[in-house]
């Protein structure tokens, strides 16, 4: 053993140790004054006091080097925060809120560096007494700041793995017998050379480089050798992943030996070149090609990527804690990558425990994953040196919070309970696994309930929403209402995007509203979807979305679009402009003939799904006018909480519910305008006057369009009094239906008027084919039948017996929540009414007041409503 330490007399304090060099090369022994040089003591005893008296010495001098060095690199890691801090300041998000956080981050940092900074002076002061000689107890740190060291190395150390420490060798002594040797070559093959799949021989592991193993391998000036020495198996399988990555190749792991004679303990690893082996799948160079993409590339075919490289490296144990390389090929048949695409091989996209960390750190900023891709990229000196990608940092910010936290749901469910006691008719359900954790979550509140009940003629549904925190779809329930704005009608988070969660969603939704069936329902393309709609709704009219079918041809002709000049065009005009099946298809198939499209898979895939999303197929139903785009304006406020606060489903569902109360106001103001104030009118006619009165603002702005629309056009008379021919002339607001006439057809013994573009079916208004009819054959208001009553200002009133029935037991309310909804019916024409002047509302205030007082003496509730 190497002598240990001495301490002196206090009198022979050497000088302290150079700046950076607190470790002496060589330990010098001081002897304290007065000691023998051959011992002390009777019979040798004086030996082994001297002997234990160096081994507290030695151990205390080890145990302070350690607190330096870890002092050290904490120090480092917190130096680097503050770097990355104050690119944060300078790159993201530059409120003052913000920046007031970053600020006191980096004054948290100093404050941990300055204790930091005293903490190692104070411990390369130990070493070196303890090393050289001099004051001890003086010089030692207090047990305050010895705890706070201690404190901050427990906190490191769970913050981050040794790899290390997860081996665990029984026997200390533990040797291999010299004949593992000769038993290398009985490998129990986890693949053969030519019967692999790629997925079973790709190297699953995280590559996690530890700050000592980058370190060391940052320092290597040659390549793998056999004899190469390694602490643990995975230190040398990052050293050859790191040599593999700077030479141009991938690596994975092919087969490992375990060790019968010591309990089937693994001894022996090997790892090749990704190209090793040969694949067993069938060739297809006979086989005709099957079609193209959609930008003219041949179909996807799994290419083999398998060489026989026969490059690899074995490395075997050979007592606790030492591995060395035994087998070390360098040739490779192929060549090397030495492109920045290297980072897309599988064993080079890593991402570090300290990187995870900070991409946890920025996502819980709300920072995106583009902005943290960018940090990331000027933080390691450029795009090409980030051994990860895009989808690489989002699907590690899926992984981390894919599920729902118990803790977090029951915070929600809390939260919904305390609406409840203000409102009685908010609904709510979860839905839980085998394990009793959370699937999914649905709620609505009272107000969005009642108003289903005056709009459920047209539902959109959309999934395409993520939440931030969880990466779970966020599946809101939307409508239009009376002013032709989106609604909520509730909404879910969802585990997964299964015909069985949906059919539970859809039957928890449809019990929230009362077992009423939505006449119409626009979703996206999903399978699984229409399977649980067919289920559920099957009476409902199920249209698919024609604003994201046509994002996605966009996506995917986009090729085609910018090399076959005016297709894009052609192919929205026979979408959009169609007037019956019968025009839609014929000008379809003229499309694909004339730019020679037979063979373009996307196109082909609309074509055979065009009954589900072709507008024309649809122009019989009512939609209200709306698809996907109209539920916009609300997914995009939607949106902004989506990516902005949704930190936990609670935190959620609070913004969510701020949201919803935000739409009510628009709505209420909406009302208001409706209810106080009377529109301009654009001219003397009559149709326009009664439209005034009857629709609501926006939708009078609505028919006065119309009715201007209607003067661009020219009329020619078919059969007088029966059809007539519409077309444009004039007007530059509608010149992409220049070429398009319609016709109208009359029949005024049933007061029934009709044209084939089916605006009223479709949107529920009169377009202004029919207005120009109206005005020649001398029509001057509108038939009761075309005026629905969901666009007027009277859509929310309801006839109370019948619709007290559906929500009492024949109109006796059993139920709390059976009152509310029964009072707040009846409470609904009080307000409608007392709106509508300054001397109706002064009464109703007073009635209303007096009642409530009444009321609150009745139940013993102290009230006071009307004071002040």
């Amino acid at each position: 053993m190497e002598e240990a330490p001495r301490k002196t007399k206090p009198e022979e304090e050497s000088s302290p140790p150079k700046d950076g060099s607190p470790l002496a090369p060589e330990p010098k022994r001081q002897r304290i004054s007065g000691e023998e040089e051959d011992g002390g003591g009777a019979g040798g005893g004086g030996g082994r006091a001297e002997e234990e008296e160096d081994m507290r010495w030695e151990a205390a001098a080890a145990n302070a080097a350690k607190y330096i060095a870890e002092f050290k690199a904490f120090e480092q890691t917190m130096k680097t925060n503050n770097e990355n801090l104050a690119l944060l300041e300078a790159n993201f998000r530059p409120d003052k809120d913000y920046k007031k956080f970053i600020s006191a981050l980096k004054k948290c940092n100093q404050d941990v560096l300055n204790c930091f900074g005293q903490l190692i002076e104070k411990s390369e002061m130990m070493l070196h007494v303890l090393i050289d000689g001099g004051p001890v107890y003086s010089s030692l740190p207090d047990d305050a700041e010895l705890s706070i060291a201690i404190q901050c190395i427990d906190h490191m150390e769970s913050k981050s793995t040794d790899v290390d420490d997860a081996i665990t060798i029984g026997s200390t002594s533990f040797m291999l017998d010299a004949d593992n040797t000769d038993r290398d070559n009985n490998y129990s093959d986890a693949e053969k050379d030519n019967d692999v799949s790629d997925m079973d021989t790709i190297f699953e592991h995280d590559y996690e480089y530890h700050d000592h193993q980058s370190s060391r391998v940052e320092s290597l000036d040659n390549e793998p050798h056999v004899g190469m020495e390694f602490d643990s198996f995975e230190e040398a399988r990052d050293f050859y992943n790191i040599y593999a990555f700077k030479a141009g190749f991938s690596i994975r792991k092919t087969s490992h030996y375990k060790a019968k004679k010591h309990d089937n303990m693994v001894t022996a690893h090997q790892y090749c070149c990704s190209k090793q082996g040969h694949s067993t799948r069938p060739s297809h160079e006979n086989e005709k090609t099957t079609g193209s993409d959609v930008q003219g590339t041949p179909q996807k075919d799994n290419p083999n990527r398998r060489t026989g490289c026969k490059a690899r490296m074995r490395v075997r144990m050979v007592e606790p804690q030492k591995w060395i390389i035994v087998t070390f090929e360098k040739d490779h048949n192929h060549e090397l990558i030495t492109t920045p695409t290297k980072t897309f091989f599988r064993s080079h996209k890593t991402i570090t425990t300290e990187q995870k960390q900070l991409i946890y750190m920025l996502n819980e900023q709300n920072i995106s994953t583009s902005q943290i891709m960018s940090f990331l990229a000027a933080k390691e000196g450029g795009r090409n040196y980030v051994p990860f990608t895009h989808k690489d940092v989002s699907s590690e910010v899926a992984l981390k919070n894919r599920s729902f936290n118990g803790i977090d749901v029951s915070s929600a469910l809390n939260y919904f309970r305390e609406i409840r006691l203000n409102d009685p008719s908010f609904f709510y359900a979860v839905n839980v696994d085998e394990e009793h954790m959370a699937r999914n979550l649905f709620w609505v509140d009272g107000r969005s309930r009642m108003a289903y009940q005056h709009f459920s003629d047209v539902v959109t549904f959309d999934t395409t929403y993520m939440t931030n925190k969880y990466n779970m779809p966020f599946a809101p329930f939307i409508g239009v209402n009376h002013h032709k704005q989106s609604i909520f009608f509730g909404c879910a988070l969802i585990r997964d995007e299964t015909a069985s969660t949906f059919v539970w969603l859809f039957r928890t939704w449809l019990q929230a509203m009362e077992g009423h069936h939505p006449k119409a329902i626009i979703t996206d393309q999903d399978p699984a979807m229409k399977k649980a709609i067919e289920e559920v709704f099957p009476n409902t009219v199920h249209r698919c979305c024609l604003w994201h079918i046509m994002r996605k041809a966009r996506e995917h002709l986009a090729l085609l679009y910018s090399t076959k000049e005016g297709f894009e065009e052609e192919l929205k005009s026979c979408i959009n402009y169609s007037l019956t099946i019968k025009e839609f298809e014929t000008e379809w198939v003229s499309l694909i003939e004339r730019y020679n499209l037979h063979d373009n898979n996307h196109l082909s895939l609309l074509w055979r799904g065009r009954h589900q999303w072709a507008p024309v197929f649809f122009r019989d139903t009512f939609f209200a006018g709306m698809s996907m785009s109209q539920s916009s304006e609300g997914m995009n406020a939607l949106s902004k909480i989506l990516l902005d606060s949704c930190t936990s489903v609670y935190k959620f569902v609070q913004q969510f519910e701020k949201l919803v109360a935000s739409r009510h106001e628009k709505e209420d103001e909406q009302d208001f305008k409706t209810a106080s104030g009377e529109a301009s009118l654009w001219s003397y006619d009559p149709i326009e006057k009664q439209a005034r009165d009857v629709y609501t603002h926006t939708l009078f702005k609505e028919v006065k369009r119309q009715l201007k629309y209607a003067t661009g056009y020219r009329l020619v008379e078919l059969q007088k009094n029966v059809s007539y021919k519409i077309s444009n002339f004039m007007n530059p607001d509608l010149r992409k239906q220049s070429l398009c006439s319609y016709i109208v057809s009359v029949d005024l013994s049933e007061k029934k008027i009709n044209c084939n573009c089916k605006m009223f079916e479709f949107v529920g208004i009169l377009c202004s084919h029919i207005l120009k009819v109206m005005s020649y054959i001398g029509i001057d208001a509108i038939p009761p039948h075309y005026i629905l009553k969901r666009w007027t200002k009277y859509a929310k009133k309801v006839a109370l017996s019948g619709r007290l029935d559906l929500i009492t037991n024949n109109g006796l309310a059993t139920s709390n929540t059976q009152r509310f909804e029964s009072l707040n019916l009846r409470a609904q024409k009080v307000i409608i009414e007392g709106s509508r002047s300054a001397q109706a509302y002064q009464v109703a205030c007073q009635k209303i007041d007096l009642l409530a007082n009444e009321l609150a003496a009745m139940n013993l509730t102290p009230l006071h409503v009307g004071r002040g």
